[in-house]
C-alpha cells in the first residue's frame, strides 16, 4: 500500500468578479441537472422501492364485500424484510462501539497504551453519534444500493455563562480575552459569556446517494472525476460561515 503526501504551496486567494460568480453558479447548476437526469431511471426505482417499503403507495380498498376485512390490514412484508436486514447489519457491525476495536500490545506497557488508544477512539465515536450516523448510511444504502459517507474535521463550541470573577486569570496567555473581561468588570458586569470547545475531532457525515452526482464518462478515474454534492444547511449555519459572503439584505431572505 502506498500513500501520497501532497503539499499545496499555492495559497493565493482568487476572487471572482460578479459576472464570473454568476457564470460559475449557472455552470454548477446546469451540470447537476445534466448528470442527475442521466440516472433518472435509478432514482425512480429507488423512489418506487421506498414507497413500497414505507407503504406510501395509494391504497384502493376492495369493492368486494367478502374481501372488505382486508381493507383494515396495513402490513407490508417488504418493510419487514427491510427492517430485518437493517437490524442484522446493526447487530453484527456497530451495535456496540466498544467491540468494534480489538487492540492489544505485545507487552505490558504497550498493552496499557493500546487500551488508552481504544478508549479514545470509542469516546470519539460516541461523541459523534456514530451509531446514528451508521443508521442513516445503511438506510440510504438499502434504498439506493450505494453506501456513501464523508469524513471531515469538525469543531464545535458552546456558550456558557459564569460569574465574571470565574474568568479572571492573571496567568492566562490570552491577553485579549482577559482585557475584554476586565473591561466588562469595570462596567459593572456581574456575569460573562464565553465559548468553550465541546468537540474537535474527525466527524463522519452520511451522504444520501440522491444528493451526489458525477460525470459518468470519467467514472473509471474516480479521484479526478468531477463531482457535485448537494447539501442542505440551516440559515444560521450559512450566515455564520466565514467562507460565505452574505449581504445584510440577503439575510432576511434566508429565514423567510
Amino acid at each position: 500500500m502506498t500513500f501520497e503526501y501532497v503539499i499545496n504551496s499555492d495559497l493565493e486567494q482568487k476572487k471572482l468578479n460578479k459576472e464570473d460568480e454568476e457564470n460559475l453558479v449557472k455552470s454548477i447548476s446546469n451540470k447537476f441537472v445534466e448528470w442527475n437526469s442521466e440516472r433518472a431511471k435509478n432514482l425512480e426505482m429507488a423512489q418506487n422501492l421506498s414507497n413500497e417499503i414505507f407503504f406510501k403507495n395509494e391504497y384502493i380498498p376492495s369493492g368486494d364485500k367478502t374481501q372488505k376485512w382486508k381493507s383494515k390490514i396495513k402490513m407490508c412484508k417488504t418493510f419487514m424484510f427491510y427492517q430485518t436486514l437493517k437490524s442484522y447489519i446493526w447487530r453484527n457491525t456497530y451495535a456496540n462501539v466498544n467491540s468494534m476495536f480489538d487492540v492489544s500490545g505485545e507487552n505490558h506497557d504497550s498493552n496499557n497504551a493500546s487500551n488508552k488508544q481504544k478508549a479514545m477512539l470509542v469516546d470519539i465515536m460516541e461523541k459523534m453519534d456514530y451509531q446514528k450516523t451508521c443508521d442513516r448510511i445503511i438506510e440510504n444504502a438499502l434504498i439506493h444500493g450505494e453506501l456513501i459517507s464523508f469524513t471531515a474535521w469538525k469543531t464545535e463550541t458552546e456558550e456558557y455563562r459564569r460569574p465574571i470573577d470565574y474568568f479572571v486569570d492573571p496567568s492566562s496567555l490570552d491577553l485579549n480575552k482577559q482585557a475584554r473581561i476586565l473591561e466588562a468588570k469595570e462596567k459593572g458586569e456581574n456575569f460573562y459569556v464565553d465559548n468553550r470547545e465541546v468537540y474537535n475531532n474527525p466527524f463522519i457525515y452520511p451522504v444520501n446517494p440522491a444528493d451526489i452526482v458525477f460525470d459518468s464518462s470519467l467514472s473509471d478515474e474516480w479521484d479526478s472525476c468531477p463531482k457535485i454534492y448537494r447539501a442542505y444547511k440551516k440559515p444560521n449555519d450559512i450566515v455564520n460561515n466565514k467562507l460565505y459572503t452574505i449581504t445584510p439584505e440577503q439575510i432576511p431572505c434566508l429565514f423567510s
